[in-house]
């Protein structure tokens, strides 16, 4: 475990050394998984998900994200999915993997059309999911473990 910490370290280390994040977030690039991967190389311990958590939900209000989703798991007429329970149905999809759920919320996120989630082209939903590449990596690694906390 220690290992694994201290490897992961070494790998942000060495991206921001080599200015893996330098640029502005709607400059760089789509990869693959928009990031993902690099952004998100292990689980945050328990401490960690709870403070950033508490981030994200500030996020979740600073981006506006409420004006399409409901956080709970009434729908309350809005346009997008409500969040409710939305980390237990990616965890189901994805065998209970917690590091591919976060990395799908991160993906799709900046991505929805190339990283779509279970209600994509449900009619029941009006609205069209916007990318948001310009959620600077710190906000949207909290934004990801207040979806997480959705179960």
């Amino acid at each position: 475990m220690k290992m694994l910490m201290f490897l992961a370290a070494a790998a942000v280390l060495l991206a921001v050394a080599c200015g893996g994040n330098s640029s502005p977030a709607a400059h760089r690039a789509a990869g693959g998984d928009e990031g993902a991967a690099a952004a998100l190389v292990a689980l945050p311990t328990p401490e960690e998900q709870k403070a950033l958590s508490v981030r994200g939900e500030e996020v979740y209000k600073k981006f506006v994200c409420g004006s399409c989703h409901a956080p709970g798991s009434d729908r309350q007429g809005l346009t997008g999915p409500p969040l409710g329970k939305t980390a237990e149905r990616h965890l189901a999809r994805q065998k209970g993997d917690e590091l591919a759920v976060r990395r799908w919320f991160w993906s799709h996120v900046r991505n929805p059309e190339a990283h779509p989630g279970i209600y994509h082209g449900d009619s029941a939903y009006s609205a069209k999911m916007p990318g948001y590449p310009q959620i600077p990596d710190e906000e949207l690694r909290a934004l990801v473990e207040f979806l997480m906390t959705k179960r």
